[in-house]
């Protein structure tokens, strides 16, 4: 993706170069030119994980809400507030089968077009449905 992003990069550059004006222009304001080559390089390094921003957020503030003896619909509601997902980005749906005593929470922590990855909670319910542990774990997908 990033060598994506070089180029074209490189190819608005050539173009730019080749028009007289606008290459004119490019010899006099180096500076600018190379602060927004900068620029751009940095957003194709930097813009899967501005995308993954509340993700990221709701991630943190989920691990810090959670504890042990709440209940599986509390930890359901948690999971909805902080844009937690299920398996393959679908919402999460209450109470879908309530004798299992396993629940995973996805949470998207980075994002381009093909990739996405993130932090995965894996939830254990006791017989009376009340929290007992829970662990967390990296995940990753792509095309």
């Amino acid at each position: 993706m990033i060598l994506f992003g070089i180029f074209s990069l490189i190819i608005v550059l050539a173009i730019l170069a080749i028009v007289p004006k606008t290459n004119e222009t490019l010899k006099r304001r180096k500076r600018v030119v190379i602060i927004l080559s900068a620029a751009y390089l940095a957003f194709w390094f930097l813009h899967p994980y501005i995308f993954g921003l509340r993700g990221l957020i709701g991630g943190l503030a989920f691990e810090r809400h959670i504890r042990k003896g709440m209940t599986r619909s509390e930890v359901m509601g948690l999971a909805t507030k902080y844009q937690g997902t299920g398996l393959g980005g679908e919402p999460l749906v209450r109470d879908e089968n309530p004798d299992d005593d396993f629940l995973a929470v996805y949470f998207v922590n980075f994002a381009t077009l093909c990739v996405m990855g993130g932090k995965e909670f894996e939830l254990n319910f006791s017989k009376e449905r009340t929290l007992t542990s829970w662990g967390t774990e990296p995940w990753g997908s792509a095309c």
